[in-house]
């Protein structure tokens, strides 16, 4: 299982909570930020999201499933980061497909819904009010359209509650 955004808020604990399940990881994280991944995992340090990365240094035909949770500026919910690597999301996706990975599993947000009251299920529809809801909406819809023979299973978070003191959540600061 290739895990992108290892190093980060979710990654490290979905990197360790495979590798307690028995999976073999391929932990990809920016350059200089993969300290704090789990050394039972195969490291390695790369912008996935760079234009000349090549996608099957990580994945190929016995690649399980590809969990992308790498973003950036993701508690900055109206950065124009989201629109302006919204394309560069859907590359590295689309070519992990391409190169054998039998399972997309991108992460969503709670943002893609927007404002709503009462209970969200999959069919609740989304109304995105933030860059960050919009990008993440859009690579969702995009991935369901380009990709129909490959198994997606799109993640969202919500309400994010920390372990540690360097996340953004307005929940652990109240």
């Amino acid at each position: 299982v290739v895990v992108t955004g290892a190093a980060g808020y979710v990654g490290r604990h979905v990197v360790s909570a495979l590798l307690d399940l028995g999976h073999r990881v391929i932990a990809v994280g920016r350059p200089g930020n993969v300290g704090s991944i789990d050394t039972r995992a195969q490291v390695v340090e790369a912008d996935v999201l760079a234009g000349d990365f090549d996608v099957s240094s990580i994945v190929s035909g016995d690649t399980l499933a590809v969990v992308h949770l790498a973003w950036q500026d993701g508690f900055v919910h109206n950065a124009s980061s989201h629109m302006l690597r919204l394309s560069d999301h859907f590359r590295f996706l689309t070519t992990a497909a391409a190169a054998g990975a039998s399972r997309i599993v991108p992460l969503g947000t709670m943002h893609e819904i927007g404002y709503w009251e009462g209970g969200i299920t999959a069919e609740t529809p989304t109304n995105p009010r933030s860059m960050y809801g919009i990008a993440k909406d859009a690579l969702r819809r995009s991935l369901f359209l380009a990709l129909p023979a490959v198994e997606i299973a799109w993640l969202r978070c919500y309400y994010i509650y920390g372990d540690d003191r360097n996340n953004n959540s307005i929940f652990t600061r109240l």
